[in-house]
């Protein structure tokens, strides 16, 4: 078995004494809330769930730096919009003195909410303003790139004229003005501040307005020049898309699409290439995912009435220049001139909002969801499949393969082939397993979900005793996208079944800083050990065995899920290791560790605090 270093598997790169010093912060803190699940009071109620709403302070009363400390926890856990509304209880003056905090949280806010705080927003800008010209510059282009369009431009003239420039060029590039765009930042020395956005603007300009095959030098020396700055991942990659739009090249088109991240314009252009596609084998493409987007179009009275569901190649063009240039997660119409903000999302986004709900809703109501929404739009696949997986996560995997079998049999999709392997895998039918990945694989050229089907591969290779497969499906895995909690426990399982403690420990806290919860309840005595150097190679390879076993059938990048002691099934969302950091040293230092004893002797059932919210086990 190879044993190269740990970097080399492409991680996150936390640093393992980092991680380390967090199991220890998290035992003081455990010790000091004199609770019996304090951790998963933070892991799994204040994260996402009914302790958001209502975090229990002793006393009752909230002085302002609790408030702003309550915000950045919850900003540090991934609740950004959360976050945004406890600061919204300060007043603007307060919120700039935590401009880092406002300016990351702010734009969050639902654009739906919006109005309900929109004088309180125009007074923070003011006193951003006020307070410096720079925070200004930051604000506005935060409401900018967040959809906030008016705000940001109401406050157009806070900027210093480089800032302002490349407000002007990015607006211009929305509207499709490439020229204009390109001609504004030209005109104008942008700091290196602003140089990340500044580059994309240009580049996606250039993309458009010049022939072919300008279009793809542009395109890759952009990707040369900036490919380890991860500011520009998103836009270069759905550049790649706008360019293979503007080519026409049907390679291109299929091989970006793959790649780049979600927006609604892949929908359109994933049925261009299906319209394209020779009779046979169909590509990854489902029948109808494009039709929950021309609905969300038609109902903003824009394109044709989506009733007759038939609209050619020469209309789906035609509405995809109403994009312009806009790339991000905010999308905009455009008619050349004026900029409207639209609100649409895909029916795989609305998957994945609906599974990240499963931390907060349970189980049952998130089935019930996805039930719903196949039942609406019985056309789109995305909500079977990852309906599916949530059915895979809580062991249920003769009801997953059903429901992918199913869809497979109707659009091909990708994931109902690497979730049917998955499911088969979890009952036990390795050959079936591996029947569906090879069918499917074969169905689509090669591509399939390969990170997740290897972590299902490497624990097939684990049950039938072959380490050396194991070891190489997880590091293929780990090496496409370390944040696998799953190819962790294999990868750290293998190590120290092979007698390689150091690595295998290294392993098993990589697992722990991507979820600490899964760790912190009856395992804790098992675990702590590792944070000493002290558990021995077997027992390490025992405890990931014990832990993988408890992750049922997940194999996600960016949500978890196990049994916990008792058996309930507990969620959490991944999270960087810098703000699980930051959210367990507030718990360790903060009044609501202090007070939260207090509070649950007199209601040990009322508190979310106390009694953690976990999923639905039925």
């Amino acid at each position: 078995m190879r044993a190269g270093p740990l970097a080399d598997l492409g991680v996150p790169g936390t640093p393992l004494a980092d991680v380390v010093a967090l199991g220890r912060t998290l035992a003081i803190a455990r010790a000091r809330c004199d609770l019996p699940h304090p951790i998963h009071a933070l892991w799994q109620s204040v994260l996402g769930g009914p302790g958001v709403r209502g975090i229990p302070i002793a006393d009752g009363a909230l002085t302002l730096q609790d408030t702003l400390d309550v915000a950045g926890a919850l900003a540090d856990i991934g609740d950004l919009a959360q976050s945004a509304r406890w600061l919204l209880t300060l007043d603007p003056a307060a919120a700039v003195r935590e401009p880092g905090l406002a300016l990351r949280v702010l734009p969050e806010l639902p654009r739906s909410e919006l109005p309900a705080h929109a004088a309180w927003l125009d007074g923070w800008l003011h006193s951003a303003a006020a307070a410096s010209v720079d925070l200004a510059e930051r604000a506005v282009l935060a409401l900018l790139r967040s959809g906030h369009i008016g705000l940001g431009l109401a406050h157009r003239g806070a900027l210093l004229p480089d800032a302002g420039a490349l407000l002007d060029a990015t607006l211009a590039l929305w509207r499709g003005q490439w020229p204009a765009a390109i001609a504004t930042l030209e005109r104008h020395q942008v700091r290196p501040r602003l140089s990340a956005q500044a580059a994309a603007v240009v580049t996606i300009a250039r993309a458009r307005a010049h022939p072919c095959a300008s279009s793809v030098a542009a395109l890759q020396h952009l990707r040369a020049a900036h490919a380890h700055d991860p500011h520009l991942a998103d836009p270069v990659g759905r550049a790649a898309v706008w360019t293979a739009m503007q080519c026409g090249d049907d390679g291109l088109l299929d091989a970006t699409r793959r790649t780049a991240p979600d927006h609604p314009a892949l929908c359109l252009l994933g049925r261009i290439a299906q319209l394209r596609a020779p009779p046979g084998p169909r590509r990854d493409v489902d029948a109808g995912l494009h039709l929950g987007v021309l609905q969300d179009l038609a109902r903003a009275g824009i394109g044709p009435d989506t009733a007759a569901r038939q609209l050619d190649e020469a209309a789906l063009w035609e509405l995809l220049a109403g994009f312009g240039g806009n790339l991000t997660d905010a999308p905009t119409w455009t008619d050349g001139v004026a900029l409207r903000p639209l609100e649409l999302t895909t029916a795989r986004q609305q998957a994945r909002q609906l599974q990240a709900r499963l931390p907060v809703d349970g189980l049952d109501a998130v089935l019930a969801a996805f039930a719903g929404m196949q039942r609406s739009h019985p056309e789109a696949s995305a909500f079977a499949t990852y309906g599916a997986e949530v059915l895979l996560w809580a062991g249920r995997a003769s009801e997953a393969a059903l429901v992918c079998g199913q869809v497979w049999g109707v659009t091909e999709n990708r994931w109902a082939y690497v979730g049917l392997g998955a499911a088969r895998a979890a009952l036990g039918d390795a050959n079936g397993a591996r029947v569906a990945w090879r069918d499917g694989s074969a169905r689509h050229g090669g591509r399939l979900a390969g990170e997740a089907t290897a972590c299902y591969a490497a624990d097939l290779a684990l049950a039938a005793g072959d380490l050396e497969t194991a070891h190489v499906e997880a590091e293929f895995a780990l090496r496409g996208r370390g944040t696998r909690l799953r190819a962790w426990l294999v990868w750290a399982e293998v190590q120290a079944s092979h007698g390689a403690d150091d690595r295998g420990r290294a392993g098993l806290l990589q697992a722990f800083a991507l979820a600490p919860g899964l760790f912190l309840d009856d395992l804790w005595p098992r675990f702590e050990p590792v944070l000493e150097g002290t558990l021995p190679a077997l027992a390490i390879a025992d405890l990931c065995r014990i832990a993988r076993t408890r992750c049922a059938g997940n194999a996600s990048s960016w949500l978890y899920s196990w049994r916990d002691g008792d058996g309930g099934l507990r969620a959490w969302a991944h999270v960087p290791f810098r703000h699980i950091v930051g959210c367990a040293g507030w718990l360790s230092r903060s009044r609501y560790s202090r007070g939260v004893h207090a509070h649950s002797s007199a209601s040990p059932r009322a508190s979310p605090a106390v009694a953690p919210a976990a999923v639905d086990a039925s």
